[in-house]
């Protein structure tokens, strides 16, 4: 599904429909603090988290075998905001490019069995498309 920009519709709701039909979600976590003293941290990716996992385990059937990947910038620093999540395999990227992109290539190599190119063709060829689309 497209994203719509019918501005009638819930955004909550077009989230739950992209949840409902994606077998795998992946979550950063990596931007819910807030940067200044006295700014609010953003909650939007945590909470879409919750609905995915919600969507599995009270959703049944299909969705019973949906697949999520969380990634983080540190190894632990999730838990201070959502303990909820202890003992949850959560990837770090360290906020590096080239660590997420490969963080998420491994989950997707694992999760769907699919055949990938490894971390560094796809880091390449990503660089080639960001350079191609620079330079026009």
């Amino acid at each position: 599904m497209l994203e719509r920009l019918n501005s009638a519709e819930a955004r909550v709701q077009k989230i739950v429909e992209l949840l409902r039909e994606a077998k795998f979600a992946i979550h950063d976590l990596s931007r819910i603090k807030a940067d200044d003293k006295g700014e609010l941290f953003r909650l939007n990716m945590a909470f879409e988290l919750g609905l995915d996992v919600g969507c599995r385990v009270f959703g049944g059937g299909k969705f019973a075998g949906k697949k999520c990947l969380i990634l983080e910038t540190e190894k632990y620093r999730y838990q201070a905001a959502i303990s909820d999540l202890s003992n949850s395999d959560i990837a770090v990227h360290r906020n590096e490019p080239a660590q997420a992109l490969t963080e998420v290539r491994n989950w997707l190599f694992a999760e769907s069995k699919l055949e990938v190119p490894g971390p560094t063709a796809l880091w390449n060829a990503s660089l080639i498309l960001w350079l191609g689309t620079t330079t026009n």
